[in-house]
């Protein structure tokens, strides 16, 4: 026993975080429970506890169970669950997140899950959830176009996750008016990233043009399969030129066109860009030629347009382009 608290010590004083480091913890954590529960409980839980050094998932799960074990067990440490067809039922979910260990969570994600659409409000309601870093709802019908607009606001409405750095919406029938709120939320500030992808973003007029984009720290968004057309690219791009600090954007599966292509050449404010995918979104060779005559996507590393009826013409624009770096040129077409 002394000799796997030994080990602990070592690895909780050593300021080197590689990347199996929360692995190495929670195989010396379970050992020492293994091995005598009483003096795990009485010495290293405490022990453990003095550190800050906690942000980190300390363990990856899959089962409420396995949850309720290592969150009893380590309740200084920090966890991601992911529940895929765990609920069938609201009071479930509320039962679950009401639980005082379910403010141990640093990432949720709720996948496939058979739940009625108020799985946004108990969110939105478990307000002792303050260390989730990120929330992923994927395939989680919740409601139509009205209803979950509505319960995507009430997440950006929840103070409580006003530490939230990744969000995670796909294909839950949501439409711009959803992702508005979260934009003008004053708690979704410290998002980094945001997926909005297989949404129903709808007719845009309603909301281009004004006022609305709010997130200084984004650097990665993702729209692809939202039915966007050229018009509605070329329009929303003006929006987020605003986002300087922008690194990654995906608009896959929309249908671009040359409108699309040339508003995104010609963006300036994208200028900070590295990551631009562009797969199967209706870019031909006058969009590619766009795309290689602009001077705002010098710094782009990676770019994808695979699935495009891009011919020969295009692939030599892009190939001999003065303004693609090699990588993105390299990565074009695999």
């Amino acid at each position: 026993m002394n000799e796997r608290f030994g080990v602990l010590r070592s690895l909780l004083a050593d300021p080197e975080r590689t990347p199996d480091w929360y692995d190495r913890v929670s195989m010396v954590l379970w050992q020492g429970h293994e091995q005598d529960a009483a003096h795990y409980v009485a010495e290293w839980v405490p022990y453990a506890s003095s550190f800050d050094c906690w942000d980190g998932n300390l363990m990856e799960l899959e089962d409420l169970e396995d949850f309720e074990t290592w969150s009893a067990m380590a309740p200084f440490g920090r966890y991601m669950l992911t529940l895929q067809h765990e609920f069938g039922e609201v009071a479930e979910l509320r039962e679950f997140l009401e639980h005082p260990r379910a403010s141990t969570l640093r990432e949720l994600r709720i996948v496939d899950a058979p739940l009625p659409p108020q799985v946004c409000s108990v969110i939105a309601e478990a307000s002792h959830m303050t260390a989730l870093r990120v929330l992923c709802i994927r395939n989680v019908d919740i409601g139509d176009e009205q209803v979950a607009d509505e319960q995507v606001a009430r997440l950006a409405d929840a103070p409580h996750l006003a530490a939230l750095e990744q969000l995670y919406l796909t294909y839950v029938g949501a439409t711009f008016e959803g992702l508005q709120s979260v934009f003008m939320s004053p708690h979704m500030r410290e998002l980094r990233v945001l997926h909005y992808d297989g949404n129903r973003l709808g007719d845009l007029d309603q909301i281009l043009g004004q006022p609305w984009m709010e997130l200084p720290n984004l650097r990665e968004l993702n729209l692809d399969e939202n039915g966007l057309g050229g018009d509605h690219v070329a329009e929303l791009v003006d929006e987020l030129g605003a986002f300087r600090g922008l690194k990654t954007l995906s608009l896959a599966f929309n249908r671009l066109g040359e409108m699309g292509a040339g508003a995104l050449a010609r963006c300036n404010g994208l200028a900070a860009l590295e990551s631009l995918c562009l797969m199967d979104s209706g870019i031909d060779d006058d969009c590619a030629r766009h795309l290689a005559e602009s001077e705002h996507l010098t710094n782009v590393k990676r770019l994808s347009l695979r699935g495009n009826p891009i011919g020969e013409e295009g692939r030599e624009a892009i190939a001999s382009s003065p303004y693609l770096s090699a990588s993105a040129k390299a990565s074009a077409f695999e």
